[in-house]
């Protein structure tokens, strides 16, 4: 058997598939038929071919010989991926619609596929979710012979909540107290991806507070972004 080098060839010597042969006056020239190879010669699972040897004796005697030779090509394919890519979400959802380039891959028997783990196509551009997505890209050539490379496409989001406010009447106690909480100064709030907690500056009253307090509610997300109204 041979084997492809990275630039898919192979060779093999006369010497080499006919060393064996003897004469009783002595071998005085082995020639091959054919010692160079390349992609077209092998296959995923190649089949062995015929080589004729010429052997010729110092007599000048000539007899021949073949041999089967098997060129195998176990050289993977040389992938490069894309940068990482860092994008904020789009202002109307909590993902991102990405474009994704495509990696280089090279091999001296040709690639003939080139898939990735996100979408399993050749194409890795789409909508991705807020996060880090690991995208494995697969670089396949003729004979099977596969490498992979690995980068992400990190979705962040950047985008403050929507905070909404109303204004409340709120009663003294006969101790001339009164309190409240941020959900009923809240009047639907809302965030691209999801809401986290809801704070005021201020939550309890008295008679110091009439006939009118101005608070501050702090609207948090998820992503640690945040807004206020009063």
């Amino acid at each position: 058997a041979r084997y492809l080098d990275v630039m898919g060839n192979a060779s093999v010597t006369a010497l080499y598939v006919a060393g064996g042969s003897t004469d009783a006056c002595g071998i005085a020239t082995n020639v091959a038929a054919d010692t160079t190879y390349d992609c077209a010669n092998t296959a995923p699972v190649p089949a062995p071919f015929p080589i004729m040897v010429t052997v010729t004796d110092v007599n000048g005697n000539v007899s021949t010989c073949t041999s089967n030779i098997t060129v195998w090509d176990t050289v993977r394919p040389v992938i490069t991926c894309p940068a990482n890519i860092c994008q904020n979400t789009d202002t109307s959802g909590c993902d991102a619609f990405v474009t994704v380039p495509t990696p280089t891959a090279i091999d001296a028997c040709n690639v003939v596929a080139l898939t990735n783990s996100f979408n399993g196509t050749g194409n890795a551009t789409g909508t991705y979710p807020l996060g880090v997505t690991n995208v494995i890209w697969t670089a396949t050539d003729a004979n099977q012979n596969t490498r992979a490379c690995t980068m992400t496409v990190t979705v962040i989001d950047s985008v403050p909540p929507t905070p909404v406010c109303r204004d409340i009447t709120v009663w003294l106690d006969a101790n001339g107290m009164a309190s409240t909480v941020a959900d009923s100064i809240d009047n639907g709030s809302s965030d691209n991806c999801a809401l986290g907690a809801l704070t005021l500056n201020d939550t309890t009253f008295d008679c110091g507070d009439i006939p009118s307090a101005t608070v501050i509610l702090t609207v948090n997300d998820t992503s640690g972004n945040s807004d206020t109204c009063s």
